[in-house]
């Protein structure tokens, strides 16, 4: 999460797109010496509401971060040699590894009450972010996808895509996978290419002690193989299962890239909340849903194809300029029923799969809200 403030208007962003702003501020904190406290006192009779959960990393800018600066920095930490802003100044703290301000002579970080450094390997379900130190371009080389996918209590999840458009010959592909399941050992992930052809990168694999959580790369050159409870991460780079440049090696990396995971045993649920492929070892150009040629002149929802359909179909629609796109679809009750698409988009006309394999018969509404601009539309699914 990140929040900004202009002297104006207050933002909060979640996972690196803008989810509120509002101008009912009074004003930014007033200089002082006074220390800066993240949750509230509990010792009280009457406790305050205070944080629970876990935080990888606090920032603290004397700027305004722009949107494009949050989602960069978004899976990498800020130190002194990549800072976004050299002439501003950028305290950040890495609570995976010091309290030490590692980019611009921030005081020292104390952690109060509870609050502890990541354990991993003996507190469950506690995740870890280890690609904060991890190097080689990440995630500027990668195409990267915030995501929302359910993984079911037993089997496979409805597979989440991403659209590479540069025509490029592979010869070797990374995969970056970030999961929050905490039964990681059930888990079977595979990766499919626009032509069809499928790796399964890891399977059965836990991690050392009562570690969760699957937050790595998955790279042919990597210096370690993956063993099952011998680490606890597999991050931040890791050999898979199978070898993924020679499934793919010598194909057009063009095309719908797909992420598939099956939870083989009952007892718990996850979700995916990113992943992305480099190709080459190179940056990743052209990523997203597929786009036509020509800007349009308006912008327009299209009734999705075939309708009705089953279990997939395709929802076009076209923009006229740039807009942050929300692409969602609901029950009748109106209740959420994936997400297909959160993220900005240039102007042109895209085409973007839906699949509703793991969903029962009925009609649905796919919403499309880009900028000022909002239109619905009915779909049926017949199975």
């Amino acid at each position: 999460m990140a929040a900004s403030y202009d002297g104006t208007t207050s933002k909060i962003y979640i996972n690196g797109i803008l989810s509120t702003s509002s101008t009912a501020v009074s004003g930014p904190p007033t200089t002082n010496t006074d220390s800066l406290f993240i949750g509230a006192d509990r010792s009280g009779s009457t406790p305050d509401f205070f944080f629970n959960g876990y935080i990888d990393e606090v920032r603290i800018a004397n700027y305004v971060k722009t949107e494009a600066q949050i989602k960069e920095y978004l899976y990498q930490s800020i130190t002194n040699d990549n800072e976004p802003s050299s002439g501003s100044i950028n305290v950040t703290y890495n609570l995976d590894g010091s309290p030490q301000d590692n980019s611009d002579g921030g005081p020292r970080l104390y952690f109060r009450g509870d609050a502890k450094f990541s354990a991993p390997a003996t507190v469950t379900n506690q995740p870890i972010s280890p690609l904060n130190r991890t190097t080689g371009g990440f995630p500027e080389q990668y195409a990267v996808k915030t995501s929302d996918r359910a993984i079911p209590e037993i089997g496979l999840m409805i597979d989440d895509s991403l659209y590479i458009g540069s025509s490029t010959t592979i010869s070797d592909v990374n995969l970056f996978v970030a999961t929050n399941h905490t039964a990681e050992a059930d888990l079977e992930i595979t990766l499919i290419s626009p032509a069809g052809t499928e790796v399964k990168v890891c399977s059965d694999k836990g991690l050392l002690g009562s570690a969760d959580n699957i937050i790595t790369v998955f790279d042919d050159e990597a210096d370690s193989t993956l063993k099952s409870s011998a680490y606890t991460s597999f991050a931040p780079r890791i050999k898979a299962d199978n070898s993924v440049n020679a499934a793919f090696a010598g194909a057009n990396a063009q095309g719908w890239w797909r992420l598939k995971i099956n939870d083989d045993a009952g007892g718990d649920s996850g979700r995916v909340y990113a992943w992305g492929v480099q190709i080459n070892n190179a940056a990743t150009l052209d990523v997203g849903s597929e786009p036509t040629a020509g800007v349009p002149g308006k912008f327009e929802l299209q009734q999705n194809y075939p309708n009705p359909f089953n279990p997939s179909t395709m929802i076009r629609f076209s923009l006229a300029r740039p807009e942050q796109v929300s692409l969602k679809v609901y029950d009748v009750l109106g209740r959420e029923v994936q997400t297909l698409l959160n993220e900005k988009r240039a102007a042109g006309t895209y085409t973007v799969p839906f699949n509703a394999s793991r969903l029962a018969s009925g009609v649905y509404f796919y919403r499309l809200r880009a900028g000022n601009f909002i239109e619905s539309k009915k779909m049926m699914l017949v199975k």
